[in-house]
């Protein structure tokens, strides 16, 4: 193995790293003390941030909620009325099929929106459907 005798370049190398390595670990020293304190401050901010998060999410789930009930159309049912019922996509032919069909006649309200209903001709239909799949007859 050669050893090659240090020249003037390589030892104002040697120098600069040296002191560029103490001055990088007393920030870093300094640099961590700043940083506990700045996290004991975070964590004292901690409650005030999560509130702020748990207001923000409220007012938002107010909102959405005011969105759908300006857009829901209630509808409620009483026996005997005269109902037309969504068709299922497997009664849909083609696109220019009918997207309703009926109509039926309301023979009982369940709660919640379920009713029981059946043909004009008075075939009971054995599944219970929701409102959202009946609008009103008008003939």
């Amino acid at each position: 193995m050669n050893y090659t005798k240090p020249n003037q370049s390589s030892i104002k190398f040697i120098t600069c790293m040296t002191s560029l390595i103490r001055f990088l670990y007393v920030n870093y020293r300094t640099n961590m003390k700043e940083s506990n304190e700045e996290r004991k401050v975070n964590l004292d901010l901690l409650d005030e941030v999560r509130e702020k998060a748990r207001i923000k999410a409220e007012a938002l789930k107010r909102k959405v909620e005011y969105k759908y009930n300006s857009k829901l159309r209630p509808r409620q049912f009483q026996v005997a009325n005269l109902v037309m019922r969504k068709a299922h996509p497997y009664q849909l032919e083609n696109k220019l099929s009918p997207k309703w069909t009926g109509p039926f006649k309301v023979i009982e309200a369940l709660g919640n929106g379920a009713y029981r209903h059946e043909t004009l001709e008075g075939g009971a239909i054995p599944r219970t459907r929701n409102a959202t799949n009946f609008k009103f007859y008008f003939s």
